[in-house]
């Protein structure tokens, strides 16, 4: 989210969300001229994208604040066993997921996964250890850096496969050379991808 697109309730500035499949999430939020700078809220998205806001947890320490927000996400996942919508899921496909193996910045993981065993993801694409669900996207350097994959699903990532559609379809009308596209023809699924 753009620093120019972040939404404010009641003077707080939205720092992060985290939306489940039931419209439902959670959101930590910061106001430095309040008496506690930080919130955590439960939200539910209705109509048109507008989110109500409610059972606010104020606090006056960030990594407290941070905790909380965590918190609530995981606990909320335990009860209701409900996936994630607009995360962003990155798969780890040189070893099991521990410490050092991912990154950690402002951006934590929401929720770890491990497999027994290395496995087969995304409809046989390739073999990964488990993966991570981030509320935010990952660099392309922190991707790179700690050997992840993105999730074909992510909403970075659909956007990409719209956009290749577009492209594709251009591409082709135009007759542009092979060595020159952008997108290839992916015959078993009748799609253009991105190279």
């Amino acid at each position: 989210m753009d620093d120019k697109e972040k939404e404010k309730v009641h003077g707080y500035e939205i720092q992060r969300s985290f939306l489940f499949e039931n419209s439902r999430g959670f959101a930590i939020a910061e106001n430095s001229d309040a008496v506690s700078p930080f919130v955590t809220w439960q939200f539910t998205e209705v109509e048109k994208g507008f989110r109500d806001f409610y059972w606010g947890h104020y606090h006056s320490d960030k990594d407290k604040a941070t905790r909380d927000y965590e918190y609530r996400i995981a606990e909320y996942y335990y009860d209701y066993g409900l996936s994630e919508k607009d995360a962003y899921k990155y798969y780890s496909t040189q070893r099991p997921v521990d410490i050092g193996t991912y990154p950690k910045t402002e951006n934590a993981p929401i929720r770890i996964i491990n497999f027994d065993s290395r496995e087969s993801v995304e409809h046989n694409r390739f073999m990964a250890w488990g993966y991570l669900i981030y509320d935010a996207p990952l660099t392309k350097k922190q991707i790179a850096d700690y050997e992840l994959r993105p999730a074909i699903g992510n909403p970075d990532r659909r956007l990409m496969e719209e956009q290749a559609q577009i492209v594709g379809k251009w591409e082709q009308a135009h007759r542009i050379p092979d060595i020159r596209r952008l997108t290839w023809w992916y015959p078993d699924f009748g799609v253009f991808v991105v190279k």
